[in-house]
Order: C-alpha cells, then sequence, then structure tokens
C-alpha cells in the first residue's frame, strides 16, 4: 500500500532534521491512508513551524474582531507576501518560488524588529 523514505530537511542555520516519510504507492492507498490519519503528518510539520517561528504564529487570535485581525483573517499569506515583496508586485511571484523557512526567518525578524522599534518610539 506505501512505501517509507527518509527526507532530510536543511535549515538556513545548517542543521538538518531527518523525517521518515511513508509515500502511497497507488491512490487508492493513497485515499486508505486518508481515512487512517495521515493527516497527522501535516499536523506535526505544522505544529513544528509554529514551534520554530512563535514570533509569527503565537496569540493569533483566532477569536479577535478587530480590523486589525479582520484584516489579517481577510488577506492570509498574501500580507506576508507582500512585506517579503516590500509591495513590489512584480516580485511576488519572485518569493513565492524561496524556500519557506527563508521567508519565515525573514519574516520573524521584520516582526521582532517592528516591535522593537514601536517599543522604543513608545518610550520617547
Amino acid at each position: 500500500m506505501f512505501c517509507t523514505d527518509l527526507l532530510s530537511i536543511s535549515t538556513e542555520s545548517g542543521t538538518h532534521r531527518r523525517l521518515q516519510v511513508q509515500r502511497f504507492d497507488s491512490y487508492e492507498g493513497f485515499n486508505n491512508g486518508l481515512r487512517n490519519g495521515w493527516s497527522a503528518f501535516f499536523l506535526q510539520f505544522r505544529d513544528g513551524l509554529i514551534e520554530s517561528y512563535p514570533e509569527l504564529f503565537e496569540g493569533s487570535g483566532a477569536g479577535e474582531y478587530s480590523s486589525v485581525s479582520q484584516f489579517g483573517q481577510k488577506w492570509g499569506w498574501y500580507q506576508s507576501i507582500y512585506a517579503l515583496a516590500n509591495g513590489d508586485i512584480t516580485r511576488f511571484e519572485d518569493i513565492t518560488e524561496l524556500n519557506a523557512h527563508k521567508c519565515l526567518m525573514m519574516l520573524a525578524f521584520m516582526k521582532e524588529k517592528n516591535d522593537l522599534e514601536v517599543a522604543q518610539i513608545k518610550k520617547k
């Protein structure tokens, strides 16, 4: 029904993670995997991203109704692509072809830098 492969993921910091990945050898196997909880792999991957980039994902305010929260819910990842492209629409496609960890690291940096600058302004 499925085959097992090893997947090695390298991050920008040079660390490597090895994951054992099962891939299906047929469409029927894929459907059976979905019914049997194959989504656990994707949930683990998502949880790993949330843990690796807490600046971006903690306190996402699922129940908030502020205009900022509503904007974030409406535009989702588009606002991240916009930020990485510095608002230049001609660069959007280039941004979407970059390594996900490279993009998330830059977004985390930009957010933390912005938070520090806002805190400094408030002190004045």
